[in-house]
């Protein structure tokens, strides 16, 4: 995440904590999480260039026995509807935070996208279907833009991406819990083209060459987390993980290398 992104994600975040925290609390159970930490990353997805980013985040709960779980976090927000498990069935809502063409790092401005122009962001809504059954967890998202955007000089109209995922969880010992995760994401032509697709316009303006993905999965990430409970209040994150650019993704222009890693640590103070 770059440091304009992470900006704009506590923004997101601040509305939507003052949701939660304005909610009525008439039998209602609470929890609020504060985060913070650093994470390491590709300064954008495809890129070669890593660069450090800070991780801060609030996460603010509530779940009444009638009405489900409403949660509120720097990533978006969910209404966990009350049906009886191992099923679940979710309506979310999230920000695109887009992208820069001069990339805000630690380190300065990556100019590798200098001449593509910036990418609006968008508030993203959606659903989520999900399969519980303790230590597995596997889910379907969808989430659409609410408006429409141009790049490029060209009309995006609505973008369209979703998650396939699969998480076991499972207990070690010494109050440590582990997270293994692989998810795949699938783009429709608009969000391929927003993120791998270079326009006739791009191309005069940079040396990469004219590009139209189509819809199709963009790539599949693996991720491994551990959790460390100090005390029940206090907890330490650490994690790693690789994505592969598969498909159309891998293929475009603006892809300088197919396969990357991430790493984190953070730690969390829960109220």
């Amino acid at each position: 995440m770059t440091m304009k992104s992470t900006f704009r994600c506590l923004r997101a975040l601040c509305c939507n904590a003052f949701l939660i925290v304005a909610l009525p609390s008439h039998g209602v159970e609470t929890h609020l999480q504060v985060r913070t930490g650093i994470a390491v990353a590709p300064v954008y997805q495809g890129a070669k260039t890593y660069s450090p980013a800070p991780i801060i985040g609030v996460e603010a709960g509530m779940h009444q026995q009638d009405w489900g779980a409403l949660t509120a976090s720097e990533t978006g927000l969910t209404w966990q509807l009350p049906i009886d498990k191992p099923f679940g069935v979710a309506l979310v809502a999230g920000y695109d935070v887009g992208r820069d063409e001069e990339i805000r790092t630690w380190g300065g401005r990556d100019k590798t996208l200098k001449g593509m122009g910036d990418l609006n962001g968008s508030i993203e809504a959606g659903t989520q279907f999900s399969y519980d059954v303790e230590p597995y967890r596997f889910y379907v998202k969808a989430l659409r833009a609410l408006k429409k955007r141009k790049y490029g000089g060209e009309e995006l109209s609505y973008t369209t991406h979703g998650n396939l995922g699969a998480e076991v969880t499972f207990p070690l010992p010494g109050h440590v819990t582990t997270v293994l995760s692989l998810i795949s994401t699938w783009g429709d032509k608009n969000m391929m083209n927003a993120y791998f697709g270079v326009t006739r316009q791009q191309a005069q303006n940079t040396s990469f060459r004219q590009y139209q993905p189509k819809a199709g999965f963009k790539d599949v990430m693996m991720q491994a987390a551990l959790n460390y409970e100090l005390s029940p209040s206090v907890s330490l994150q650490s994690g790693c993980g690789v994505n592969y650019l598969v498909g159309e993704a891998a293929k475009s222009p603006l892809t300088e290398k197919k396969l990357a890693g991430i790493a984190f640590f953070s730690g969390s103070y829960t109220f």
